[in-house]
């Protein structure tokens, strides 16, 4: 990934990204300082990583590994966490920097971002019912307990809200 940044050590009101043509660049999520860029990276073989591009050093840093396949991440409110889901229905948090990578929960049928609450306390996603299509989905908030890095206590939000 490459950025166009005319601007030194200020973040412009448009950056064009593009990729090299190796890998497709989806789901792009700026940090809270908004000085990075989180994105999912999608190889020609469909293998899946996430990766951080800083706009103030230029480098881009793959925080997970291809045999994760994290998909879909957001970040905490601090910028310091990541949380993201992967194909074996799995919810994971990894340090920006690519360290303590741990699954926190295990959840069926996702089919978005996980995304912390402002607090931090919960956690919000998007599944699809096993009793419904493909195409409806509901809402599940969990919460998430930042010491010990686990979710619990499932709420499901109804779907005709």
């Amino acid at each position: 990934i490459e950025v166009d940044f005319p601007v030194k050590n200020k973040i412009p009101k448009f950056q064009l990204l593009y990729s090299d043509g190796k890998i497709n660049a989806l789901h792009p999520v700026y940090s809270p300082d908004g000085s990075s860029l989180l994105y999912s990276a999608v190889d020609s073989n469909g293998a899946t990583t996430l990766h951080i591009y800083s706009f103030f050093n230029k480098k881009d840093l793959a925080i997970t590994k291809k045999d994760d396949q994290a998909i879909n991440g957001s970040w905490s409110k601090d910028g310091k966490t990541i949380i993201y889901w992967t194909n074996s229905n799995g919810i994971f948090r990894i340090n920006t920097d690519g360290t303590d990578n741990a699954q926190i929960g295990t959840i069926k049928n996702i089919k978005g971002s996980p995304f912390f609450s402002p607090d931090g306390s919960k956690i919000a996603l998007t599944v699809t019912s096993e009793f419904c299509s493909m195409t409806t989905a509901i809402i599940e908030l969990f919460d998430f307990n930042s010491i010990t890095g686990k979710v619990s206590n499932a709420i499901s939000l109804p779907a005709d809200l």
